[in-house]
């Protein structure tokens, strides 16, 4: 018994130290970020990646009752959006630009051409953003 205790302690020791999830440096996240979270019956989760300084990183990827809600794909300043229906098709997908003027607190916003499509996944809207604000919609011929 006090061997099985000895190698499982060990082995836990080893383990601990590996496990990169949710880690704070400097006060800042950084890493791997994994956040769930129930609202309205609705199991919500979330993972992240942030860089040592805090910034966002990689891949980003919402889920609503395990079904893929929106991923964003972060590269410096901007993030490339995909937001999903609930069938799985792709609802929109656009780009947004991180404005990091203050270190305190991000802030982002819609840029240049989205692309807005119907739940059968026709591409219905082109949207034209300047800095969050639509500045412009075009509707799209049915084919």
């Amino acid at each position: 018994m006090m061997k099985a205790f000895v190698m499982f302690t060990g082995l836990l020791i080893l383990i601990l130290p590996a496990c990169k999830t949710n880690r704070y440096a400097n006060g800042k996240k950084v890493g791997k970020w994994v956040e769930q979270t129930m609202v309205n019956g609705q199991n919500y989760k979330f993972i992240y990646h942030y860089k040592n300084n805090g910034r966002e990183r990689g891949n980003w990827k919402y889920y609503r009752n395990d079904t893929l809600t929106s991923n964003e794909r972060y590269r410096g300043n901007i993030s490339l959006i995909k937001i999903y229906h609930d069938n799985g098709k792709i609802s929109s997908r656009g780009k947004a630009r991180t404005d990091i003027s203050d270190p305190e607190q991000f802030h982002w916003f819609y840029i240049g051409e989205w692309k807005v499509y119907a739940q059968n996944g026709k591409l219905e809207y082109l949207r034209y953003y300047e800095n969050g604000q639509q500045m412009k919609e075009i509707r799209l011929p049915e084919r």
